[in-house]
């Protein structure tokens, strides 16, 4: 029975990281010239690292992920109508990243458990930590950084089932705390 489980789960891991992304195994020193970041990736995990946005994971996106995104300052998100801008201070940044959470229809029962100013490689930033639930009912939570440098913003996001959260927080804290804009993108 455990075998069979066993596989039942492998073919779902495998069923998932099939189709058009390419996932691959990262680990360590990651440099992203498309998005102008570079960052430090855990060992054993996988990865779909594209010119929009790189998202890792340990054992699969619906269990817990991490993604890095770089937004054009000025551009709408994804959820809402509301801009990241220049110059924003962090506690601004913070509302639009929380509106567009809000207004993502995706999640519902939205609590955002902390809203306070971080540091990116000294960098103000913003740092959310918030829970949710999908359509299907499933209790999630999540962690967000925000900055803006330059002409972009970008977000460090780490969500995970609320059973998973806290197991790897740690490994999302030792990203966020590799992270560094790449110096053509600080202009």
């Amino acid at each position: 029975m455990r075998t069979l489980l066993l596989s039942l789960l492998l073919l779902l891991l495998a069923a998932e990281f099939s189709g058009c992304a390419t996932w691959q195994t990262v680990g360590g020193r990651y440099i992203d010239k498309s998005l102008g970041y570079e960052v430090e990736y855990p060992v054993g995990w996988i990865g779909h690292l594209s010119s929009e946005s790189s998202v890792i994971t340990k054992d699969g996106v619906f269990l817990q992920f991490i993604s890095i995104s770089r937004l054009h300052i000025g551009e709408p998100l994804q959820h809402t109508k509301r801009k990241f801008e220049a110059g924003m201070m962090p506690e601004e940044v913070a509302n639009v990243a929380i509106a567009d959470l809000r207004s993502n229809t995706n999640l519902s029962n939205l609590e955002i458990l902390e809203n306070n100013p971080a540091d990116i490689s000294g960098k103000p930033a913003c740092k959310l930590l918030y829970s949710f639930k999908t359509k299907a009912g499933e209790a999630k939570k999540g962690s967000m950084y925000a900055l803006i440098s330059g002409q972009f913003a970008y977000q460090l996001l780490y969500e995970a089932n609320s059973r998973y959260f806290d197991r790897e927080l740690g490994i999302f804290e030792k990203v966020r705390d590799s992270f560094r804009v790449l110096a053509q993108d600080e202009n």
